[in-house]
């Protein structure tokens, strides 16, 4: 994740999450930082289609299989890295990078969350100061 941040990529995160305040606490980040993040019912087949998909990176975070198999076909249709955060079920074949795991608890997506706002917010201060 460190070289698309240090590469300016834009990151557009897609995220199932039933808890609030999680989300609303990562949503704040996203949106200081200036990167997107959708909830995974907005997102269907074709969604790629009238983005801007040159460097862009889709992170994934707590799908479902079916969505995550959807988003794995779709990046790779587009050539856009995909970055999977998903549990034990998950395509393990596909060439995008996943980190699986198991994510049924809350704690266990509050640490991947904090994670990642560490990195966000830490780091690769450009998004804030690019004019």
């Amino acid at each position: 994740m460190n070289f698309f941040l240090k590469s300016q990529y834009n990151i557009l995160f897609v995220i199932n999450l039933k808890d609030p305040i999680l989300l609303n606490k990562f949503h704040k980040i996203c949106k200081k930082k200036n990167y997107s993040l959708l909830n995974d019912s907005e997102v269907s087949s074709g969604f790629l289609t009238n983005r801007k998909t040159s460097n862009l990176l889709i992170i994934t975070l707590f799908l479902e299989h079916r969505k995550t198999e959807l988003l794995q076909k779709e990046s790779l249709l587009m050539n856009v890295p995909l970055i999977s955060f998903n549990d034990l079920s998950s395509n393990k074949f596909s060439s995008s990078v996943a980190v699986i795991g198991s994510y049924s608890s809350l704690l266990s997506k509050n640490l991947i969350l904090s994670l990642l706002s560490v990195c966000l917010k830490q780091k690769f201060n450009h998004k804030n100061n690019a004019t």
